[in-house]
């Protein structure tokens, strides 16, 4: 069983992206920094790698390093020139990755370090990989062969998750009765790369707003801002925009080079790829470089394929996600058979650079073992303030949950969503949302129809369907979907809406009356404006069927939820409460307390729920071991 330390700090690595940043690929300086002037590429990746180590291990001696890399460069040999990144994608993949009838999964043992893992790598780079077709079975293969297998593994979800013949035989049969997702801060990670490539100016709208408008909080505008300066320095802006701008044009080389017959590689390997790389790089030092005017365009190309520019193509994330771990995976076994045949080493480091750059930027969407807290979280999710959700963001949501198969692996789909201040938003987003629904039960009624599970929908409700969804207002919706959904025994996903009531800070200053009076008067309004939404959209009340208690568990205490939800359950007849509490504390007997509360003073039943609750589980002794000093309450 190998470190993942190594591979990990070679593919995640700032100092290691900036020494690449400061070289041409065929080995030259294009900068002059002193401390990287004296290093070869080798030695830059075992400093910067020995750096990472120490950091994420808490440990200092040069033995504990010195051993790992040796049996890494000794297991995985790789090229000087070319560079470790083939390397430290293989030893992943063998050991994480296994293959269980016919798919490939994460291996049962390895899954908590694998979620720690792709906290700080992203998993695109590796699903390429692993799709590839190199296990046993593709030995002596043709290349149509290994094609086709390798379209079927970046089709297949399973590498989220690692295989149990019992687990995958209950959700096959029985399905998962429930699970529960935030509708608004699902995005992936790589969904939100390819947005910044493509447009990268609202890249930096979360951290470039002057006021809280884009936050929740100033506290959490600050936490936003603070991301963005661990991630790019002193500079962000300049930086992110310069960084952005490089990954624009190494993705157009790269995917280029992957798609071009195999007879032209060597042609375009020789011809103007690498000038044009060294001019991505460095601009006004290279700008005399002659380039063939068949890579000319290149240099006012836009940032990426047509694809960018088709709406239905950002509507479908998980298609977009697989079109950029196809070229990758490309690209991959023609690095690889180059490797073989000792091609050039420039190709390999520009792949190395763009994983780099790529592997920075998303890791500004995921929360690692090192960030705790809520404002940690809650910045992690305002990154995807830029990008506009509409019904086709909410439909991959749904499939998602649903599943490859005809039968959705889940019954009950929990979506939360916190109320707007108006009645007319509030009908906005719930549209939007009920449209993309809407969509995914027709796509599932089609599928069954044409599969002959079940009968087809009348041509006309079929028609209609197909044509009105996207211009539906909400009432047409309402009365649409029971039309639509599917008749029993047939498992399909059931929408329920769940709303998310947003603690917020008390401000001492303002509130000069009693505690927490500008925010209970704010609960008052919010649920005046539920009641007159309910009774204008009776059938509503099928869907929005509880309430939630969300945002930083330290903010507002349950008692002040009391009257709300009190009211929510006798007035609205919504027949579930949640509160959130115990997870963030300032001592372990403050997480208990809150959580004694919120079941005492909330009236909690059976069916409601506790969110998080980690204080009730931790052990005390454990928890003091972690702490420093004196607590300050």
């Amino acid at each position: 069983m190998f470190d993942r330390s190594i591979p990990s700090a070679l593919l995640y690595n700032p100092s290691l992206l900036r020494f690449l940043l400061e070289q041409r690929f065929d080995g030259r300086k294009s900068g002059d920094v002193a401390d990287i002037d004296d290093l070869s590429f080798t030695q830059a990746c075992e400093l910067y790698a020995c750096n990472e180590f120490r950091r994420e291990s808490g440990r200092g001696d040069n033995e504990a390093f010195s051993l790992r890399w040796r049996y890494f460069c000794d297991e995985f040999p790789w090229d000087g020139d070319q560079g470790p990144v083939l390397s430290a994608l293989e030893t992943l993949y063998r050991d994480f990755i296994e293959e269980c009838d016919g798919h490939i999964h994460i291996k049962l043992e390895r899954y908590g370090d694998w979620q720690n893992l792709i906290a700080n790598i992203t998993l695109s780079a590796l699903a390429a990989y692993a799709a590839r077709a190199n296990d046993k079975r593709g030995q002596g293969w043709s290349r149509g062969e290994r094609e086709r297998m390798r379209r079927e593994r970046l089709d297949d979800n399973a590498l989220c998750y690692p295989y149990d013949i019992a687990v995958e035989d209950y959700i096959r049969e029985n399905g998962l009765n429930d699970a529960h997702l935030h509708l608004k801060a699902i995005t992936f990670a790589e969904y939100n790369w390819l947005c910044a490539l493509a447009d990268p100016g609202r890249a930096f709208n979360p951290f470039s707003q002057k006021d809280g408008s884009a936050a929740n909080s100033p506290l959490l505008l600050r936490a936003v801002r603070q991301q963005f300066y661990e991630t790019y320095g002193r500079e962000p802006a300049r930086v992110l925009r310069e960084h952005l701008r490089i990954a624009q044009k190494l993705r157009i080389v790269l995917r280029r080079y992957a798609l071009l017959p195999e007879a032209a590689r060597d042609e375009a390997a020789q011809g103007g790829f690498h000038a044009f790389l060294c001019w991505t790089l460095c601009p006004r030092e290279n700008d005399s470089l002659r380039l063939p005017q068949r890579f000319l365009d290149l240099r006012q190309e836009e940032t990426s394929p047509r694809l960018y520019n088709e709406r239905a193509a950002w509507d479908n994330q998980s298609s977009l996600i697989r079109h950029e771990r196809d070229w990758m995976s490309t690209l991959i076994d023609c690095l690889k058979d180059r490797e073989c045949a000792g091609g050039d080493p420039w190709f390999m480091r520009a792949f190395h650079t763009y994983l780099l750059l790529m592997n920075e930027y998303c890791g500004l969407f995921i929360q690692r073992e090192s960030q705790k807290g809520f404002y940690q979280f809650s910045s992690t999710q305002q990154m995807t303030g830029p990008y506009d959700l509409n019904d086709g963001y909410y439909l991959t949501c749904f499939r998602h949950f649903h599943g490859e198969g005809l039968q959705s692996n889940v019954h009950y789909l929990d979506a939360r969503f916190a109320p707007k201040p108006t009645v007319a938003e509030n009908v906005a987003q719930l549209t939007d949302m009920l449209r993309g629904y809407a969509r995914y039960l027709l796509e599932i009624r089609e599928r069954a129809a044409a599969e002959g599970k079940m009968m087809p929908l009348q041509e006309q409700l079929r028609e209609e369907a197909r044509k009105k969804i996207p211009a539906m207002v909400l009432g047409e919706l309402l009365r649409l979907i029971p039309r639509l959904r599917p008749p029993q025994p047939h498992r399909y996903l059931h929408l329920c809406m769940t709303l998310h009531f947003i603690k917020s800070e008390w401000n001492r200053e303002k509130e000069t009356k009693y505690r927490y009076g500008e925010f209970r008067r704010n609960l008052q309004g919010s649920c005046r404006l539920l009641r007159k939404m309910l009774h204008e959209q009776p059938a509503l009340s099928d869907f929005v069927r509880a309430v939630d208690a969300a945002n930083d568990e330290q903010n507002v205490p349950p008692s002040v939820f009391a009257p709300c939800f009190r009211y929510c359950r006798k007035e609205l007849k919504m027949g579930r409460i949640t509160f959130h509490c115990g997870e963030d504390f300032p001592h372990l007997l403050t997480g208990l307390r809150v959580m004694d509360d919120a079941l005492r003073l909330l009236e909690l039943r059976k069916g409601d729920r506790l969110g998080h609750g980690t204080a009730r589980g931790m052990d005390p002794k454990y928890w003091r071991r972690q702490q420093q000093g004196s607590i300050y309450l």
